[in-house]
């Protein structure tokens, strides 16, 4: 017979419950790209993404940003983490340790880069019609 679940303590059983859903943590200083976020080739080998492939990253709010994706180089990192910069973060709404979804971008052309810029900086203090 089953044994009965805790559901109390359920919430604290595990963070991800899917295979796309990494914690985000903080990419490697020497890449400062902002379109490009680093996972384990265990990690992309599930997942079915390659190196290069364009990835929709989904955070709190359904707030989705799209990144390039590179094999890490770090032994240490762990296959349920995906590793970004400060701006993708930004992009997404999350902060380092928050749970993010990731999926594969089919319709998207490859591209050899993203640029993702700040907009509101920028048109900050302009006056006049700006289309």
């Amino acid at each position: 017979m089953a044994e009965k679940k805790d559901l109390s303590t359920a919430i604290l059983d595990g963070r991800n419950k899917g295979p796309n859903k990494l914690v985000c943590e903080q990419i490697p200083h020497d890449i400062d790209d902002n379109s490009i976020c680093v996972m384990t080739q265990a990690k992309m080998d599930e997942l079915k993404i390659y190196t290069g492939e364009t990835v929709v990253l989904r955070g709190k709010k359904r707030r989705e940003t799209v990144l390039t994706v590179i094999k890490s180089e770090d032994e240490t990192q762990a296959d349920g983490e995906i590793r970004t910069n400060k701006c993708a973060r930004n992009n997404v709404r999350c902060r380092m340790g928050d749970t993010v979804q990731v999926k594969s971008l089919t319709d998207c052309p490859n591209g050899v880069k993203i640029h993702v810029l700040p907009f509101a900086d920028t048109v900050e203090g302009i006056g006049g019609n700006i289309t």
